[in-house]
């Protein structure tokens, strides 16, 4: 086998073995075990040193100063500032869970949102049963990065910039606000 072929068996094997692990890691959830789900990257696991926990790797979206230190892209913090802003306009409950902003409501139930942060962007989820997906106009696709996440479990929008963020607000706002 040749090194690009292997390269090629290589990865689509660790894209059906993600496929796998996502499924179970629904299967755990539905049970009950939300709290037995581990981290998804199980290389990273490996490589942690002996007294470190994965979770201690999760930055704290709450503290401005580890935010600092965490974003390469400075406006991804003013994108997270207006975007948490905005979220708790909308909601009745803000909860920090391993490094993620969970979002609930009663008309739009418990965990409708999630907030998560890279260093070089904020990713804004909204849970399926909502539609955003299937009702955002292709101006909002094309506009932004907006689709599903692996696994199809959250509706996601990939944001950069506090004018990614303005956009994405209003294209979502009459969906939360209004019933679309």
């Amino acid at each position: 086998m040749e090194d690009k072929e292997r390269l090629n068996f290589l990865v689509y094997y660790r894209k059906q073995l993600q496929v796998i692990i996502d499924k179970l890691d629904r299967q755990i959830e539905k049970l009950g075990g939300v709290d037995n789900v581990r981290d998804k990257n199980l290389l990273e696991d490996n490589n942690l040193p002996e007294n470190k926990s994965p979770l201690e790797d999760k930055q704290d979206l709450t503290d401005p100063k580890v935010l600092e230190v965490y974003a390469d892209n400075p406006g991804v913090i003013e994108v997270l500032n207006e975007c948490r802003n905005y979220m708790r306009s909308i909601s009745s409950n803000e909860q920090d869970r391993d490094g993620r902003l969970y979002y609930s409501h009663p008309k739009h139930g418990k965990n409708f949102a999630m907030i998560a942060m890279s260093p070089k962007a904020l990713h804004l989820y909204f849970a399926p049963r909502l539609h955003i997906y299937e009702k955002l106009p292709d101006e909002a696709r094309t506009e932004l990065r907006f689709g599903k996440s692996l696994g199809d479990r959250w509706d996601k929008f990939q944001l950069s910039s506090p004018y990614q963020m303005k956009k994405a607000i209003s294209f979502i706002k009459p969906y939360l606000e209004g019933g679309g």
